[in-house]
């Protein structure tokens, strides 16, 4: 089997490139697909437990990854194509803004209006 590692372009970084090499390393040396569910429990929680960093699921972390993109100002139809999705709508999905970044957005919209 033959391992496989993307790193993206310039013009079009990849954010989850990390996360798929590691899946990618692990098929690799076990020579056969894994579920994620096993990749999150055996993978993932023992590095954030190094780590000392809250326990979250792949899935929790392309949610974060998308939202902090948002909030730091990537126009949606990047993230949109940086992480495969096919609409701008199902990428909105994915972004849950911090209490912080509602309440600055909150500030600019209020020092606008006076």
């Amino acid at each position: 089997m033959a391992c496989e590692f993307s790193r993206g372009s310039p013009e079009q970084p990849d954010l989850f490139s990390p996360l798929r090499d590691l899946f990618n390393l692990t098929q690799c040396l076990r020579g056969k697909s894994l579920v994620v569910g096993n990749v999150n429990e055996y993978v993932l929680k023992p590095i954030l437990r190094k780590l000392e960093l809250p326990y979250g699921t792949t899935h929790a972390m392309r949610h974060g990854a998308v939202s902090r993109s948002q909030e730091a100002g990537v126009h949606g139809d990047l993230i949109t194509k940086w992480v495969g999705h096919t609409s701008l709508k199902m990428t909105s999905k994915y972004a849950h803004f911090s209490a912080k970044h509602r309440k600055e957005v909150v500030a600019k919209l209020g020092a606008i209006a006076s």
